[in-house]
């Protein structure tokens, strides 16, 4: 019987907390998150390799790998590089490749010859459309959808010849701006 007391007395007090609630009223938890228009670009390397002396000749393929928020409009700018020849807008441009002057170092701005080789970016395979920053005749900027994911973009490199007796030998270097508009 001393067990049965406690039990009942417990039930009551519960019973009696659970009845002190006399209503109840609704309302909204409101939950959000914005999304802002942004765009990614990685790093990428076009290499002409190594060429011999009578080669002509190089064209090659390479990545740009690019991701921007889903459904955006996107266009991928290619600048003229660090030794472009006709650098001002609206003529068109070429690129050239350089020998450093201490080919370790990779500092074209220390080139001593000022040996250049002239090559050229396309956006297409058959190597019909410069590829530019479009500020420039005949040199636009490729545009884009975006999917949301990491999207690679062909870039196509050619040089004209490569590798005469009047080119030193050495490794020729240029960088090139890639600019995301959105």
């Amino acid at each position: 019987m001393k067990i049965v007391i406690p039990i009942i007395a417990l039930s009551a007090l519960i019973a009696s907390g659970v009845s002190a609630w006399s209503g109840s009223t609704g309302g909204s938890l409101q939950i959000k998150m914005k999304i802002d228009k942004e765009c990614k670009v990685s790093d990428a390397l076009l290499d002409f390799g190594t060429t011999t002396v009578g080669s002509f000749g190089r064209v090659i393929e390479g990545f740009i790998k690019a991701q921007c928020t889903k459904g955006i409009q996107y266009n991928i700018a290619l600048g003229p590089g660090m030794n472009p020849v006709n650098s001002e807008p609206p003529q068109p441009f070429y690129r050239r490749l350089i020998l450093p002057n201490d080919p370790s170092s990779g500092d074209a701005s220390k080139s001593r010859y000022k040996d250049f080789i002239p090559y050229y970016l396309y956006s297409d395979a058959s190597h019909s459309t410069l590829w530019g920053d479009g500020s420039r005749s005949g040199m636009p900027a490729l545009p884009r959808e975006a999917d949301g994911t990491v999207q690679s973009i062909a870039v196509y490199g050619k040089i004209e010849s490569v590798g005469l007796m009047r080119d030193l030998p050495g490794t020729y270097t240029d960088t090139v701006t890639v600019t995301v508009q959105f």
